[in-house]
């Protein structure tokens, strides 16, 4: 049984354990406009530019999460499928690499989502039909809400969620993503301090966590796996196109840590990174995607119908992979 398992338990929402089956909502910025038939509340905060919305409704929100999750999740699992073997090759290394990078991505995204927080983007449908209801009941909005990134965070009672526009110090739509993965990853650190967890296996569990954190903040900021990525993209560096700089020790060097994308989050090799940019790119990638899988697995091993979690729909797609 994984530590790190039992250190996330308590920041799953709680309402995801019973969640069964296949959920109807798959994006969470689709429950605008398909909430419950009852309605949902609205509030506005101009001072922090907030919407709250709650739905009233602890199982739609928990399906709007928990589909989002899944959706996500397995997406991360099905990119990883053959990709271990790929790296070796040193003609599919670089969109080997690209893709880790988007398996990550997409665990990054299902995790926090499992931890009642996402960043979605909301169309300006989505927004619009916000400001519909808004002026219907004659509410002021002294703030531009317009589509874009926001950032949500389920609600205390778990009915609903508030959402504020996501800001990355520099770039788009991943760098923001990543600086708020950082933050809630801080978050989740902190928490470990009053958890019920053994001393010594809560400052394990934060040694893991923050090395992790260190790789992802290098250069500043919290994006840096983006950076890699870009590069390697767009501007073709790192080594990995042609004329290749990297020999097949390395390359081979580079599969085996990408292999412990399967293991316990514990035990994959994060604490003391090596000095190369790449395997540090790596590892923090594999790490992420091993967090989400190990906290799927622990709500399908808590859940009252297991067999039917719908943790079970990603947790069978990294069995086949």
């Amino acid at each position: 049984m994984s530590l790190i398992a039992d250190a996330l338990q308590p920041n799953i929402a709680r309402g995801l354990f019973a969640l069964s089956g296949r959920p109807s909502v798959r994006h969470m910025s689709d429950t605008i406009l398909i909430g419950p038939k009852s309605g949902y509340d609205l509030d506005i905060d101009d001072a922090s530019e907030e919407v709250s919305i709650d739905f009233r409704e602890g199982a739609f929100i928990a399906e709007a999460f928990g589909g989002d999750a899944s959706r996500l999740a397995s997406a991360s699992f099905t990119t990883m499928s053959g990709l271990v073997g790929a790296i070796e090759d040193a003609n599919s290394l670089p969109w080997a690499l690209i893709r880790l990078y988007y398996a990550s991505f997409y665990s990054g995204h299902g995790l926090i989502r499992l931890m009642g927080h996402s960043c979605t983007y909301f169309e300006n449908k989505h927004v619009q039909h916000i400001k519909s209801l808004l002026n219907a009941r004659g509410t002021m909005v002294n703030f531009a809400l317009s589509g874009g990134l926001y950032s949500c965070k389920m609600n205390t009672k778990q009915t609903g969620f508030t959402m504020i526009q996501a800001r990355g110090r520099v770039g788009g739509a991943h760098e923001a993503f990543w600086e708020l993965f950082d933050g809630i990853l801080s978050e989740f650190s902190e928490t470990l301090v009053l958890s019920n967890l053994d001393k010594n296996d809560a400052r394990d569990v934060l040694r893991k966590v923050e090395a992790a954190r260190r790789i992802f903040r290098k250069g500043g900021g919290a994006s840096w796996l983006s950076s890699v990525r870009n590069e390697i993209q767009y501007r073709h560096g790192k080594g990995v196109w042609s004329p290749l700089n990297l020999n097949r020790s390395r390359r081979e060097a580079l599969s085996r840590l990408a292999g412990q994308w399967t293991r316990d989050p514990m035990d994959i090799e994060i604490d003391t990174p090596p000095v190369d940019e790449l395997p540090n790119f790596v590892l923090a990638c594999v790490f992420t995607i091993a967090l989400c899988r190990c906290a799927l697995q622990r709500l399908k091993d808590r859940s009252p119908r297991a067999a039917s979690s719908f943790a079970q729909i990603p947790l069978r797609i990294y069995e086949g992979a």
